[in-house]
C-alpha cells in the first residue's frame, strides 16, 4: 500500500485528517495530522481496483506545428519572385537582416511565429500541423499517480 503524501510503500497506513482532508498516510506522515483510524487491507485493495491500469488508458492526441525541412529555399525563392532584397524584406517584417540571411542559408530554423509572418507576406507554406499520440503508460520505476510528496517539500523540524 502506498502513502498518499510521500509515496512510500508501507504495509501499514492510517486514515489521517490533514487540514480537513482524510488521507491514507504512513506512520511518519501521519504526524502531520490527526489519525482517525488504521486502513484495512481490504479497503486499500478496493481503492487500487478502482484505478485503470496503465495499459487501459487511451493515448491522447496532440497537435504540433513543424517547419518544413526545405524552408530556406522556399523563403529565398519567394523573396526573389517578389523582387525584394533581404534588407527590404527584413524591414517590412521587422526582422534583422542577419536573421533573415541565416534563415535563407539554412543555418537557423525560424520560430513558428516568424514562419507564419513569412508565410502570410510571401504567400508560401512553411508550417504544417501534425497530430501525434502521447502514450500515458508509466515508465519503469515511475508511480502511477502523483502524491502530495511529489508536489510539495516537507520541512523536517
Amino acid at each position: 500500500m502506498q502513502c498518499e503524501m510521500c509515496g512510500s510503500e508501507k504495509a501499514e497506513l492510517y486514515k489521517t485528517k490533514v487540514e480537513g482532508v482524510v488521507l491514507n498516510l504512513c506512520k511518519d506522515c501521519s504526524s502531520f495530522g490527526e489519525v482517525v483510524a488504521p486502513v484495512s487491507k481490504n479497503e486499500a485493495k478496493a481503492k487500487r481496483a478502482e484505478k485503470p491500469a496503465a495499459e487501459e488508458l487511451e493515448p491522447e492526441k496532440e497537435v504540433i506545428y513543424l517547419i518544413d525541412s526545405d524552408y530556406a529555399s522556399k523563403i529565398r525563392s519567394a523573396r526573389e519572385r517578389k523582387g525584394l532584397k533581404q534588407e527590404e524584406l527584413a524591414k517590412r517584417l521587422a526582422l534583422k537582416e542577419s536573421l533573415l540571411h541565416s534563415f535563407e542559408s539554412g543555418r537557423h530554423e525560424p520560430s513558428i511565429s516568424i514562419a507564419k509572418k513569412l508565410e502570410s507576406f510571401l504567400g508560401i507554406s512553411l508550417v504544417r500541423q501534425e497530430e501525434v499520440e502521447i502514450k500515458q503508460g508509466k515508465k519503469q520505476g515511475q508511480r502511477e499517480e502523483l502524491t502530495l510528496g511529489d508536489v510539495i517539500k516537507v520541512r523536517k523540524k
